[in-house]
Formats: structure tokens, C-alpha cells, sequence
């Protein structure tokens, strides 16, 4: 299995996170998919870091630059691992 995202999958979670097909998701909606199991405090710091125009929303691109990111992070971190 390819530790690479794809742009598809990307989307469709984006998608799934973005209940009211406004091209954005809000703070609301990321607090309603993640559930209680994350606190408020989480669910700004996570907008902020997604949210790089500053609007208090994140759009699709903020969203697959975010994923990307982190999947790249990921897999730096494996192929170390496995380098020992």
C-alpha cells in the first residue's frame, strides 16, 4: 500500500468534512466531524494551521497543501526508520 495520498482521496475526505458544500470548512463543521473526542482548544489550533489566508475557514487548497504536508512528514519519518 502507497503511503502517498492520493489527490482523490484527498478530495473526497475534504468533501466529507465540508457538510455544507460551501467550498470551505468551517470551525463548525470540523467540530462536528471530529466529535467531542477533540477539545474546542484543538479544533481552533487545527483551523489556524490549515487556514493560511487567514479567513477562518479552509478551503481545498489549504486542506490538500495541509494533508500533503503531513503525509510527506509521515513517510520522511518512516524512511528514516527503516534506514537504522
Amino acid at each position: 500500500m502507497s503511503s502517498r495520498l492520493s489527490e482523490d482521496r484527498i478530495y473526497e475526505c475534504f468533501k466529507k468534512f465540508d457538510t455544507d458544500n460551501s467550498g470551505q470548512i468551517s470551525y463548525e463543521e470540523l467540530r462536528t466531524i471530529l466529535g467531542s473526542d477533540y477539545s474546542e482548544d484543538l479544533v481552533t489550533k487545527l483551523v489556524k494551521e490549515m487556514d493560511s489566508d487567514g479567513d477562518g475557514t479552509i478551503s481545498y487548497e489549504e486542506f490538500f497543501k495541509s494533508i500533503q504536508k503531513n503525509n510527506l512528514e509521515k513517510v520522511r519519518k518512516e524512511s528514516i526508520g527503516h534506514n537504522l
